[in-house]
């Protein structure tokens, strides 16, 4: 599993689409994420991440700052060699 470091703003959604928080993510990885926001005040602990219009990952979160999340992506799956399959 690679971990990519970048600086990329996306969004924390939830309560049924009618909250957004932005954020910037630092890491990313095909199992989660960290993300930095102004504040962890009001987010829940499990959301979607938006990072962009098409892609969507629903996420809790594992770790939490007073301005960093990190969060599991809940819609990941190993690779089916990493199961040793």
């Amino acid at each position: 599993m690679s971990t990519a470091r970048i600086a990329s703003s996306a969004r924390i959604v939830f309560n049924d689409g009618q909250t957004t928080v932005s954020c910037t993510v630092h890491q990313l990885t095909e199992s989660g994420a960290t993300l930095q926001v102004h504040s962890v005040f009001g987010i829940p602990s499990a959301f979607r991440l938006a990072l962009s219009e098409t892609t969507q990952h629903p996420c809790w979160v594992v770790r939490k700052g007073a301005k960093e999340l990190k969060v599991a992506f809940t819609d990941w799956q190993p690779a089916a060699e990493a199961l040793g399959a």
